[in-house]
């Protein structure tokens, strides 16, 4: 899921990114971009970095 930031930040609507597994065995797997998931991502960085700026610790989404 991480891939979904990229996507964000470039309006990308799907991408294929590509793993070396072992055995040097290349995998692609094309993922779709998730809006709510993207928006949910984005929401926790800048308040990740609001914390970082200000010194506090974050809060998790759960309390």
């Amino acid at each position: 899921m991480a891939q979904q930031h990229n996507m964000w930040v470039t309006a990308s609507r799907s991408a294929v990114p590509s793993i070396i597994t072992g055995g040097s065995i290349m995998v692609e797997i094309k993922i779709q971009a998730d809006p709510l998931y993207q928006h949910l991502l984005v929401t926790a960085e800048k308040k990740f970095w609001l914390c970082i700026l200000g010194g506090e610790r974050e809060q998790s989404f759960d309390g």
